[in-house]
C-alpha cells in the first residue's frame, strides 16, 4: 500500500514526521489482523499497537495525540473513503450541540473526477490524474444534483463574516464566555468517553 503521506504535495509530505510513517507503515504490516476488531472504528496506531480507538474521530484524535507517540489516525477499513469536506472560514457556532473539532491546519485537494454517461460508456469531462493506472478499480458514484454551487457557498459565508465583524462588543464577550464553556465540555465529555473522569 502505498503511503497516504506520499499522495500529499511533495512541500507538505516533508513537514510530516518520520514517526508518524514508521506509525503508518507499521499499520499497513498489521492492518488485515486489525480488521475483526476495529472495523469502521478510527484509531490512533503507534508502536505497533492500537493506543486509541472508537467512533468518534475527535475524541479518538484527542486520545491518541495526547499520548505524544506521534501515531497515525485512520478509520479501519474505509481508509480509502474520502471525508468530503468544503472549504470555508466561519466563526465558531457556540450552539453547535456536537464536540469542539481540533485546531488542524490541512490542505484540501479535489479527489473526485467529472464524467458522463454516453452511448454506454463513463466518458471523463476532465484530465485523469497521473497516478491512475490502467486497469485500476475504481469507485463511480451518480453526483449530487442537489449540491450548492461553492460560489453560492462563498457568497453565504460572505455575509456571515459581515454580520459577524459588526457585532458589539457585549457580544463579543458573551461569544469567548460561551466558547470557553463549549471548550470545557468538549474536553469533559472526551475524558468522559476515554475512561479518564
Amino acid at each position: 500500500m502505498k503511503s497516504i503521506a506520499d499522495r500529499l504535495p511533495p512541500e507538505i509530505a516533508r513537514q510530516i514526521h518520520p514517526d508518524r510513517r514508521k506509525n503508518e507503515t507499521a499499520y499497513w504490516a498489521v492492518r488485515d489482523q486489525l480488521l475483526n476488531q476495529y472495523r469502521d472504528q478510527w484509531i490512533g496506531f503507534a508502536d505497533g499497537r492500537v493506543i486509541a480507538s472508537g467512533t468518534s474521530p475527535v475524541a479518538v484524535f484527542h486520545a491518541a495525540e495526547a499520548t505524544g507517540l506521534r501515531p497515525f489516525f485512520i478509520c479501519v477499513g474505509r481508509e480509502e473513503e474520502p471525508c468530503r469536506i468544503r472549504r470555508a472560514t466561519f466563526p465558531y457556532g457556540a450552539y453547535y450541540p456536537g464536540e469542539a473539532l481540533p485546531l488542524i491546519g490541512v490542505e484540501f485537494r479535489q479527489i473526485g473526477l467529472k464524467a458522463v454517461v454516453s452511448r454506454g460508456e463513463i466518458r471523463p469531462l476532465e484530465p485523469l490524474p497521473a497516478d491512475w493506472q490502467e486497469g485500476q478499480l475504481l469507485r463511480i458514484e451518480k453526483a449530487d444534483d442537489g449540491e450548492v454551487p461553492a460560489e453560492e457557498i462563498d457568497r453565504d459565508f460572505g455575509d456571515l463574516a459581515t454580520l459577524c465583524e459588526a457585532s458589539e462588543p457585549a457580544d463579543e464577550e458573551r461569544l469567548e464566555r460561551a466558547l470557553q464553556e463549549a471548550r470545557r465540555q468538549a474536553k469533559e465529555q472526551v475524558r468522559r468517553h476515554m475512561g479518564f473522569a
